[in-house]
This record gives structure tokens, C-alpha cells and sequence, in this order.
């Protein structure tokens, strides 16, 4: 028997050719096989042909299916490209609208927007010329926080200037005490922006402790830290001439219609008496007068040296609240005592058992607050839920704490001692005078806030 048989694959490297079958890898191998009866018969071509057709029909279509995939992801990439250049364009558009911004917030005096401005400017420079703008906040950021200030700059989380560019710009320290030359410009500059009923203003004093210390400055090519007036001349001079200072005595101007704080003057003092600080208040207003500033009164806190200094200004031993101006006659200047501190002293002496206290003829204490506590102590249910130790027996420190002594005098202190009489409690029966004088108290304190 005759017969054909087809092996390999019938497809060719050319998609679109037609496979020949004498092209193909296989061959077509002729096969004889003797029949027993010794008859050859041949395979009909035909079936095979239709066999090669049916295949080669299924490899065009596969074909054209790889074809049409790949046309599809070529039009996607190209999508994809077209679609990543109009977010660049979108993005690239929208930073142009924010830089148009910064420039005009710039333009108008928004800081914000001339601090990023200047961080562009000078991101990837090695030197930069700073706006005056800038220079004075980090003049203000460093007076604020040295250590901050040098590790943003150390750090490089900003480009800020160097201490060399703040210091040129602030220019040299003189060092001086007392009312200086550099004070004086800032308060005339301050007089021309200012109306004529905003010049009316408070002198407010203060001190505050300071380590004794010589310190040698080599820009000023002097030593600091010994006690000095500047060129106020108190009356009394007791200290000796190099004598180490351990308090800075401090005054400040306060507008009155308008919030303005401006330092006068600072004075370095060891152990200042009351006729010194007297002397040296009467010539700081005398100073500051004369620049064209109005002072209708002056502020201190009613520590000893501060009381013996009123009594010297008001020639009497009892102080007054209001003496003759110095500057000029006619007018008269208010002394006064800062009332968060008459409060805390108030509040002192009333819970001191050790002192007694009339309030106009009838003795008043802090008894009926300590028992007060002692009564609510461990109790679920307590009248004043915020009356602690610390406000019937403060120490040193808790004394400084202005709150707890306004709540010593508060609705609900005064209240509960009324409640604990009308209940027939034996030691709360004498208790009208001491609630009438811490009724008093805050009211006062009230109108003062």
C-alpha cells in the first residue's frame, strides 16, 4: 500500500506568505508496505491538502490577533506618554500659578511669601545676599532661641544667614546702661507714628535676679557685670566701684490707648534701696518726657525697696496715688501697685497665722479656709472641688502662682463658708467680716481685669 505521511511544523517565518509544503522543516516520506495479497494502493493528496489549509487558516488568524494586540499596546504606550506629558504641562502650570502667587503676596508685604521666596533664591548657593526683611526676622529668631537658630542653619533645613551677616546688620553693642543713645532713636522714631492721645503711657519697673559675673567683651573691649547706673546719678551711691551686680532693674513703657511696649531703660544694681530707686524712677520719667512721651502713671510691684521708694517720692510715710509730676506741676502722676501681686500678698498674709489682720474693726483669718479644707478632705462629695493644699499652705514657690490666689477668693470659696455657718457648724460662726473682705477682693481684682 502507497500512502503519504506529513511530520514538522508548516508554518514559516513570514506571517504573511503562504506555507509551502516542500518549504517546510518536514519532509513527506514515502512509505511502502506490501499488502499479503501484493497490491500497492496510494493515500488520496486531497485530505492531506485539506488538512494543510484547516492549519494554515488557524496560524493567519492567530496571526492577526498578535497583530491587532500588538497596534493595541503601541496605542496605549502612546496614550500613557500623552498622558504623563499633559499632567507634566498640568503640574508645570499649577507651580507657575503658585510661584505668580508667592510673588505677589511678596509684593503686597506678606512675610510667609517673602521667606519662601528667599529660600528658592538661595537653595544651591553657596552665598546669598539677604533682603533686610529676612535679616530682621532672624535677628528676632535668634534674640528668641540661639540654640534653635543654629541648629535649623547648622542642619541645613533652611538657608539662613550667618551670625557675622546679624551682627553687622544690628550693629556694634555698646554695652551701656541706663537710657542710651540707641533707645532714645527708637523712642523718637516711635513718637512720629504715633497720634498725640497715643503718646499717654505707664512706666512699668521691675527686677529680676542675675548670676554675679565679670565677663570680658572683646568687641567693646570692656568688662560687664559690675554694678552700674549708666549716666543716672542716684543720690546715694553705697556700693563700691567694681562691685559684682546680682539684680537687673528694668523699665518699660506701656501705651495705655495703644499696645505698645517699648524698653527705656536697664540698670544693673546689688541691694538697691529706696531713695536709689526713687532717684533713678524721677530721672527715667524726666527722660522719657523729654522725648515727647506723655506718662500718666508708674507701675511697680509692692515689694519693700518698691514701697520705701513710693514713700520718698511722696515725701511722707504714707504712700499716696498721686503726687505733683515730676516734668510738670500742673499734672499729676499716679502710683500704683501691679494688682496681680497686691492679690498673691493679700492672700499671703490672710492664710499667715503667725500675723493678724483687722478688716476695719473686727480681726479677719484664713482659719475658716484651712477648715474648710480639713472638713471636705476625703469627702466624695466636696463644696469647692479645686480648694487644695497648695492654696491654703503654699510654699515658697506655690506663693508666686497667681491663679490659685484668685481662686482663693473666688464665688465658690466665699459661698461654701456661708453654707457651712447656715449649717451650725460651731467653727464657722464668726466668719461674716473675713467673706465680706474676700468679696471685696475679688470684686476689686475683677474691675482691675
Amino acid at each position: 500500500m502507497l500512502f503519504y505521511c506529513v511530520t514538522g511544523d508548516l508554518t514559516t517565518d513570514n506571517e504573511d506568505e503562504f506555507p509551502d509544503p516542500r518549504m517546510t522543516r518536514g519532509v513527506l516520506e514515502l512509505a511502502i508496505a506490501p499488502e499479503p495479497n501484493n497490491q500497492v494502493t496510494e493515500a488520496p493528496i486531497s485530505k492531506v491538502n485539506a488538512q494543510l489549509s484547516a492549519k494554515v487558516t488557524k496560524t493567519k488568524a492567530r496571526n492577526r490577533l498578535v497583530k491587532r494586540l500588538q497596534r493595541s499596546q503601541a496605542l496605549n504606550l502612546k496614550l500613557l506618554k500623552e498622558n504623563r506629558h499633559l499632567r507634566n504641562l498640568n503640574a508645570e502650570s499649577s507651580e507657575n500659578k503658585q510661584i505668580q502667587k508667592l510673588y505677589q503676596d511678596s509684593e503686597e508685604g506678606v512675610l510667609k511669601a517673602k521667606v519662601i521666596l528667599e529660600q528658592i533664591k538661595a537653595y544651591g548657593k553657596k552665598w546669598n545676599k539677604w533682603s533686610e526683611d529676612m535679616i530682621k526676622e532672624c535677628v528676632i529668631l535668634r534674640a528668641k532661641s540661639s540654640r534653635a537658630y543654629d541648629y535649623i542653619r547648622g542642619s541645613g533645613l533652611f538657608k539662613l544667614p550667618s551670625k557675622s551677616t546679624l551682627r553687622r546688620y544690628v550693629g556694634p553693642v555698646s554695652f551701656q546702661t541706663g537710657i542710651t543713645d540707641l533707645i532714645k532713636q527708637r523712642l523718637r522714631e516711635q513718637k512720629e507714628n504715633l497720634k498725640s492721645e497715643e503718646l499717654f503711657s505707664s512706666l512699668i519697673f521691675d527686677e529680676m535676679s542675675v548670676k554675679p559675673m565679670l565677663r570680658y567683651v572683646k568687641q567693646a573691649d570692656q568688662f560687664i557685670g559690675h554694678v552700674s547706673y549708666g549716666k543716672l546719678k542716684p543720690k546715694k551711691r553705697r556700693f563700691k566701684k567694681f562691685e559684682l551686680a546680682n539684680r537687673l532693674l528694668c523699665f518699660l513703657l506701656k501705651g495705655l490707648s495703644t499696645s505698645y511696649r517699648i524698653p527705656v531703660a536697664y540698670f544693673f544694681t546689688r541691694q538697691l534701696e529706696g531713695d536709689e530707686l526713687a532717684a533713678l524712677l524721677k530721672d527715667t520719667v524726666l527722660a522719657v518726657e523729654e522725648l515727647g512721651f506723655k506718662i500718666v502713671r508708674v507701675v511697680g510691684d509692692n515689694s519693700r525697696v518698691n514701697v520705701k521708694a513710693y514713700k520718698t517720692l511722696c515725701d511722707s510715710d504714707i504712700v499716696q496715688h498721686q503726687i505733683p509730676h515730676f516734668a510738670d506741676s500742673s499734672r499729676p502722676l499716679f502710683l500704683s501697685y501691679d494688682y496681680c501681686h497686691i492679690i498673691k500678698n493679700a492672700r499671703n498674709n490672710l492664710m499667715n497665722e503667725t500675723r493678724k489682720m483687722v478688716y476695719g474693726t473686727e480681726p479677719i483669718s484664713g482659719q475658716f479656709i484651712r477648715r474648710l479644707y480639713e472638713v471636705q478632705e476625703g469627702s466624695l462629695m466636696k463644696p469647692v472641688r479645686y480648694l487644695s493644699r497648695k492654696m491654703v499652705s503654699p510654699n515658697s514657690l506655690e506663693k508666686m502662682n497667681v491663679n490659685r490666689a484668685v481662686q482663693l477668693f473666688s464665688v465658690d470659696v466665699t459661698a461654701a463658708l456661708c453654707y457651712m455657718k447656715s449649717c451650725g457648724l460651731e467653727d464657722f460662726q464668726n466668719i461674716d467680716k473675713t467673706v465680706e473682705f474676700m468679696e471685696n477682693m475679688r470684686k476689686w481684682f475683677e474691675v482691675r481685669i
